[in-house]
């Protein structure tokens, strides 16, 4: 069957032969794509990160029981939303497979509206995942083209300082911050300062902790740097999770895993 990376994929791995084609028949009757496998290592054989889509399958194969296929997978990571299937399965392995990256436990026999409504709910989560994914490659893509300097000015802008108050504190003339600060908006492609807090939280994925201390201080740091016009304004000291804290303290982003 031919793939593309367009059309996500409903991926069924069960050895049972008639439970997959009753699988396959609800599946398709919904429009979806469906490929199905007899086995784990058959599965894992052909099966590519890039391809959209998620995987259906029973919780124990002949082959390959359920948490192993997670740990195949790296669902703890970036991997497919994996929807397993057991009958009789008691309620600690649904919690420890569930733990390992399953983004679903379902107990057979189940009515197939309920699979089709968790299937659905996982290619939707997959969808969203790739592009949130694509998203911080594309910033990272962009952050790579600063220099040190130019994301050294860029994280004081971004905690509020004022061109004045830059200049004082890197003992550099406010028209070579100015300068600094144009060429790294040009090569983030951003026009506020705003769009690049919104960066960070993408990068990041956290809109609660430093980065909302961060937001939060943007203004009472601007106010203390207007009144007090001859002096240097510090940023505020937050432990910035990484990529963002190595984005604007160590390296390029062409360093992070993204």
């Amino acid at each position: 069957m031919h793939r593309t990376r367009e059309t996500p994929t409903v991926m069924v791995i069960e050895a049972d032969r008639e439970a997959c084609a009753a699988l396959r028949r609800i599946l398709e009757s919904a429009s979806l794509r469906v490929e199905a496998f007899a086995s784990g290592a058959d599965f894992l054989a052909t099966y590519t990160p890039e391809l959209p889509g998620c995987i259906v399958s029973s919780a124990r194969l002949p082959d390959l029981g359920g948490l192993e296929l997670l740990q195949r997978l790296g669902c703890e990571g970036a991997g497919p939303p994996v929807i397993l299937l057991s009958t009789g399965a008691d309620v600690a392995t649904a919690v420890e497979l569930l733990r390992h990256g399953a983004s679903d436990f379902l107990e057979r026999p189940l009515p197939p509206g309920v699979l089709l409504e968790r299937v659905h709910a996982a290619l939707a989560q997959d969808a969203t995942a790739r592009r949130f994914r694509a998203l911080r490659r594309l910033i990272a893509a962009r952050a790579v083209r600063l220099t040190v300097r130019e994301r050294e000015v860029l994280n004081y802008v971004c905690a509020g300082l004022t061109s004045k108050a830059i200049a004082a504190r890197l003992s550099v003339s406010r028209k070579v911050v100015e300068a600094h600060r144009a060429h790294a908006m040009n090569k983030m492609e951003v026009r506020s300062v705003a769009e690049v807090v919104r960066m960070l939280i993408v990068l990041t994925g956290d809109v609660e902790g430093p980065l909302a201390e961060w937001v939060a201080a943007h203004r009472s740091i601007t106010e203390e740097a207007l009144a007090r016009p001859g002096e240097s304004v510090a940023p505020p000291v937050l432990n910035l999770p990484p990529p963002a804290e190595r984005l604007f303290e160590h390296g390029p982003a062409g360093e992070l895993d993204l």
